[in-house]
């Protein structure tokens, strides 16, 4: 079965996007990654180029030849995630973008206030799903929480404001146990934090 290498051009900020498929022809505007669809939005389809680059014997020598195209591009000045739509270098099909592109995603969502809709997706998407489970901590890692932990303590004055808000509401016995052991827990990590300074 053929299948082919395409090229899409922004034809506004001339970012591109290189891709396989069977069917190019119908592979065009469908199942592409955020950047691509809020570019779309932004500049409309007409302000997109589709060509296709050659096409292969096999879907393997396709996607060869898309991870060389990509690495060429990347030579001549191209970003993965920026100038570039693709998130990896190719290959195989997928979205699962590279460790860099991961990286730099995650440092442009820090500090975003997330609206009560995204909390809202995001709970029902990991409703019923197991969390991984990890395995023991390292001494680097108990070493971040017990910084992170020293801040806890609260001034007064923010205490007497949050007690002042929760005066009169009374809490169900669930509330008050999980509350209990929230507070045995944020104790214990104070208490093994100060013991590990004062060694």
């Amino acid at each position: 079965m053929t299948a082919s290498l395409y090229m899409i051009q922004n034809l506004v900020n001339g970012r591109l996007y290189m891709g396989v498929s069977i069917r190019p022809e119908y592979r065009w505007m469908q199942n592409y990654n955020a950047y691509f669809k809020n570019d779309v939005k932004k500049c409309g389809a007409e302000n997109f180029q589709h060509d296709i680059i050659a096409t292969f014997e096999t879907q393997k020598q396709a996607f060869h030849a898309e991870e060389l195209y990509v690495d060429r591009l990347i030579l001549n000045g191209f970003v993965l995630g920026e100038t570039l739509y693709n998130l990896k270098r190719g290959g195989v099909g997928g979205t699962s973008p590279c460790a860099d592109v991961r990286r730099r995603m995650s440092e442009s969502q820090k500090g975003k206030p997330k609206n009560s809709a995204s909390i809202e997706k995001m709970r029902i998407s990991m409703t019923g799903k197991k969390r991984p489970k990890r395995g023991p901590r390292t001494e680097e890692v108990k070493a971040i929480l017990r910084q992170k932990c020293s801040g806890w303590h609260q001034l007064d004055e923010a205490r007497a404001k949050i007690s002042k808000t929760h005066l009169g509401i009374s809490k169900s016995e669930a509330t008050r146990l999980r509350m209990s052991e929230a507070q045995q827990r944020r104790r214990s990590l104070e208490k093994e934090y100060h013991h590990g300074v004062h060694e």
